[in-house]
């Protein structure tokens, strides 16, 4: 209970008549006029006054959701103790931070937004829900999707937050991130020569140029790819948790964003088509399923990471690096039924996720090249999403330890 409750407040104002108020009770008497709570409440009700909508294009029903997003804002997976602190991130490196899970919270409020009414006559029996073997994976949606499912009308027990349980295989199990044992590149000489706008407003010619002006600054060898995850991640993941970052790395911000982006993809270009290859056949299976099964779920959701989501991108006609997944990014499969005749087609949405000042972007209707919303099919979609990476070579994939699940 705070100073600005009715009660208090007349009590108070008898304390200062009296002349008896401390300095503090003075100090906090004059935050009584607008409340931390009003605050709250008056910036959600401007950023509900903007929220984005789902609109349902004319003459198709949406029936089924299935949403591949991104963990939110978590540590750095490794860093340079020259500048970066590990007590920066008391919740332990790798994983969600406090600013991450709060993040999580507001975006869940954002797409129970978003869908509207068809979000609020879904229960959370109507949801299909899995996570990457990792934590922070599950922890964002628990978060998120606690927000975005509310237990309404019979459902409803009296709190606020409906409790999410979000399906996790255990760690060296999970085909879509972990079970294959691909190195990544040990340098990228190809990239030294690439130019982008971003680098050229930050007076770089090119990205190797940029590369040296990094790993001088660090003590990293240019000609080398040691530096992306204690630098680059490891200050991206910095700014995003509002922590104080090198005076260089703010000065060229928009080129170590430009970096991130593009080293997110290229560190990784190895395991992308082992990855996507899975991660395709599981959202095939989710938009067959609806078209199929038994079980008509309304919401299919798969928690997982940025180069999940650049894999299917990519995949799908769509530049990775200019599309680059922010924290809890969401690329969403929309079901529509055909009104005329109930044929099933998919549109793609996406959320490009969090800014650095924590602002979630809107969605956007992106482009399936090869299938193209309205004239492609469901069951063309999930053909194509099978097939995609189909040639890649599994052979440095491990089996899966099936007494791990026990």
């Amino acid at each position: 209970m705070g100073f600005c409750q009715p009660k208090l407040r007349l009590i108070l104002s008898i304390f200062l008549l009296a002349g008896l108020a401390s300095a503090n009770i003075i100090k906090d008497a004059r935050l009584c006029d607008v409340s931390p709570s009003e605050n709250e409440i008056a910036k959600e009700s401007e950023r509900s006054r903007k929220a984005q909508v789902n609109v349902d294009p004319a003459g198709y029903t949406l029936s089924h959701v299935v949403i591949l997003s991104r963990h939110s804002i978590r540590a750095p997976q490794r860093i340079d103790n020259k500048l970066i602190k590990t007590e920066s991130f008391p919740l332990g490196l790798g994983y969600s931070t406090k600013i991450g899970n709060r993040f999580s919270v507001k975006v869940g409020k954002i797409w129970r937004e978003f869908y509207g009414d068809f979000v609020k006559n879904t229960n959370i029996r109507q949801t299909w829900i899995r996570s990457s073997s990792y934590i922070r994976c599950a922890e964002t949606q628990q978060l998120a999707l606690g927000q975005m499912l509310p237990p309404d009308d019979e459902f409803s027990f009296g709190h606020p937050t409906q409790p999410i349980i979000a399906i996790k295989l255990p760690i060296g199990n999970d085909v879509n991130v972990e079970t294959c044992d691909v190195p990544a590149p040990q340098s990228l000489p190809e990239l030294d020569e690439l130019t982008d706008p971003a680098l050229t407003s930050d007076g770089f010619s090119t990205f190797g140029e940029f590369v040296k002006f990094v790993t001088d600054k660090t003590g990293y060898l240019p000609n080398e790819t040691a530096y992306f995850e204690p630098i680059i991640d490891g200050i991206y993941c910095s700014k995003y948790n509002q922590l104080p970052i090198p005076r260089w790395a703010e000065e060229k911000w928009r080129s170590l964003d430009f970096a991130m982006r593009k080293l997110s993809h290229d560190y990784w270009i190895n395991e992308i088509p082992y990855y996507g290859n899975y991660i395709g056949k599981f959202l095939a299976s989710r938009l067959s399923t609806f078209a199929n099964g038994p079980y008509q779920h309304r919401f299919s959701f798969l928690s997982y990471h940025d180069t999940s989501i650049q894999a299917v991108l990519k995949a799908l006609g769509n530049d990775p690096v200019e599309l680059y997944p922010g924290f809890l990014a969401a690329l969403h499969f929309q079901v529509y039924r055909r009104d005329s005749d109930g044929e099933l087609f998919v549109r793609a949405m996406y959320h490009q996720g969090a800014t650095p000042e924590l602002e979630y972007r809107d969605a956007e209707e992106i482009r399936i090249e090869a299938c193209p919303f309205p004239s492609c099919t469901l069951k063309d979609l999930a053909s194509k999403l099978s097939h995609i990476y189909d040639d890649v070579d599994r052979s440095p994939c491990s089996r899966i330890d099936f007494t791990a699940l026990l």
